[in-house]
């Protein structure tokens, strides 16, 4: 089975160096486990990294207004290359793969932290299963980080960009769009897991919870590399 972390990036990103604290902190873990692989998408316009872990979408534009399109092209890409699941994430996403690697989310279409839970977040909560996408009219987090199913992605593929709520929101909010296209399809499983955070510059993994990823951006409103760093930094070995 072949997993992919696909990284929605920009040339602005790569020269910045934030990017690189992905690099240099969460993932490195990815090679405890061999099925995993993880690769950066951009699009043209910002300058095109020439790099082994980087994709460049010569069709898509690589501006925030086009993240929607990035995402499609990215999993038409995961597509070509066979992957059996795809974690979508960006640049401010923390992740501790090693808990990632013990959810679920193999046993799922569509699976995250869902944006309209009912009684907001618990700390500490593991999540809810959902029969199916439909009943929930919702959509998983893309900052928190999100699995996909080749059964979920394959729906993606050529699905409308634009015209699934409004024009103005859907080309760059690609967690809303993915969340409208999949609720609007066949019924697929997909779990809510409260342990992927989208107000991650509040509450991140660390040993003393159980939280799986972290939306760092977010309700900050902006973000830093070194908050990356930071995130890491509880959970170096000596």
């Amino acid at each position: 089975m072949k997993l992919l972390v696909a990284i929605s990036s920009c040339g602005d990103f790569e020269s910045n160096g934030n990017n690189q604290a992905l690099r240099d902190t969460w993932l490195k873990d990815l090679r405890h486990f061999p099925d995993l692989e993880y690769k950066f998408f951009f699009g043209t316009g910002q300058g095109e990294p020439q790099l082994e872990d980087s994709i460049i979408l010569p069709d898509v534009d690589d501006g925030y207004g086009s993240l929607t399109y990035k995402t499609q092209a990215s999993l038409r890409w995961a597509a070509e290359q066979n992957y059996s699941f795809v974690f979508r994430c960006f640049p401010d996403t923390y992740v501790r793969v090693d808990r990632m690697m013990t959810c679920p989310f193999q046993d799922y279409d569509y699976y995250g932290d869902f944006r309209r839970e009912e009684g907001g977040r618990t700390e500490g909560g593991t999540g809810k299963q959902m029969p199916t996408l439909q009943q929930a009219q919702n959509y998983a987090s893309g900052g928190a980080g999100y699995w996909l199913s080749r059964k979920a992605f394959d729906l993606l593929l050529r699905a409308p960009v634009t015209g699934v709520w409004r024009d103005e929101i859907t080309t760059y909010a690609e967690d809303l769009w993915v969340g409208n296209i999949l609720g609007r399809g066949p019924a697929l499983k997909y779990f809510d897991d409260r342990r992927f955070v989208n107000h991650g510059s509040t509450y991140w993994p660390n040993p003393g919870n159980d939280a799986v990823t972290a939306h760092l951006s977010c309700p900050a409103g902006r973000y830093e590399k070194s908050w990356m760093y930071s995130a890491h930094e509880v959970w170096r070995r000596d």
